[in-house]
């Protein structure tokens, strides 16, 4: 059933029998991402990670892709291969993908990146207009994650590396300007 929808764009938790956290197959629906109910991840992660794959077309993301073009670290490629078990045979341009729908993900699991998000959406549309933007954003991801919820308890998605970082933090030098230029997108957005 679908747990979220905006500007035409829906996500829809499945239970597969293949193993797959998210998944956003053209082939099926160029506007929807499928989030497993079985999946080991963070499922507010996996769900804006995919959110993210159905947005990277959009020109509004473009400064977000250059400003993550050019904070990635130099073994950034190298990270996302051996995060994604599917990087053998993935081209660079597909791992890029990758790496932006996880920070992406991942941002939207930071208080810190709620906060920019919030000043970002004051400053475009005024106080008034951006209370109510993101009230509607709250209200659908309060019921978006109590769905996922339903099909997911008592699990820890926390998956930091031995140095206590993120896979996002692994992949840019600078996550905090990465974090603004999404947040500037997703204003606009």
């Amino acid at each position: 059933s679908d747990i979220y929808q905006l500007d035409g764009k829906r996500l829809v938790v499945v239970s597969p029998n293949a193993k797959f956290a998210g998944v956003v197959n053209p082939a099926v629906s160029d506007s929807t991402a499928f989030i497993s109910a079985r999946t080991g991840s963070d499922p507010a992660n996996v769900a804006f990670h995919e959110y993210q794959h159905l947005l990277q077309k959009s020109e509004i993301f473009e400064t977000y892709r250059s400003t993550l073009r050019e904070e990635l670290q130099s073994d950034a490629t190298d990270t996302a291969k051996k995060y994604h078990s599917r990087g053998k045979g993935i081209s660079d341009d597909q791992l890029f993908n990758e790496i932006s729908a996880d920070v992406h993900g991942d941002a939207m699991t930071r208080p810190t990146f709620h906060a920019k998000l919030i000043q970002k959406l004051e400053a475009q549309e005024g106080p008034d207009v951006a209370q109510t933007k993101l009230t509607t954003l709250l209200d659908s991801l309060k019921e978006m994650l109590g769905r996922l919820q339903q099909y997911l308890t008592g699990r820890d998605y926390t998956k930091l590396d031995a140095n206590g970082k993120a896979v996002a933090e692994r992949y840019v030098k600078n996550l905090e300007r990465v974090h603004d230029a999404l947040a500037s997108a997703m204003a606009e957005h």
